[in-house]
């Protein structure tokens, strides 16, 4: 009978650390996704201050506008050197290469 008190003692132990485990993992894990977000509002706000922009189309013609003012739909004019912009689809290209390092993220 101990042995089976003992046991079932042990079971409900593991399933009370089990939890507080998952607790500590969920806690961190949202501090962590916080921050992120945090920086990469911050990376946001940097690309404002700069003045970086970019050059869209708009009514047929090349227009140079802040970066934070593309919206969907405009067709972005890239170059060398150009930081992009947004997120999009790339409809024509030739030999791109793109360094991601540099690529921030903003859900």
């Amino acid at each position: 009978d101990d042995d089976e008190d003992s046991g079932v003692s042990c079971l409900a132990w593991l399933g009370g650390m089990m939890a507080a485990l998952a607790c500590v993992v969920h806690v961190v894990a949202k501090a962590g996704f916080e921050a992120w977000q945090i920086k990469q509002v911050c990376l946001l706000g940097d690309w404002e201050r700069e003045g970086i922009s970019a050059t869209v189309l708009r009514d047929g013609r090349e227009v140079r506008v802040p970066s934070v003012d593309v919206v969907v739909g405009d067709v972005v004019c890239l170059h060398a050197g150009d930081l992009i912009p947004a997120d999009g689809v790339l409809m024509h290209g030739i030999s791109i290469i793109v360094d991601e390092h540099s690529v921030a993220v903003v859900e």
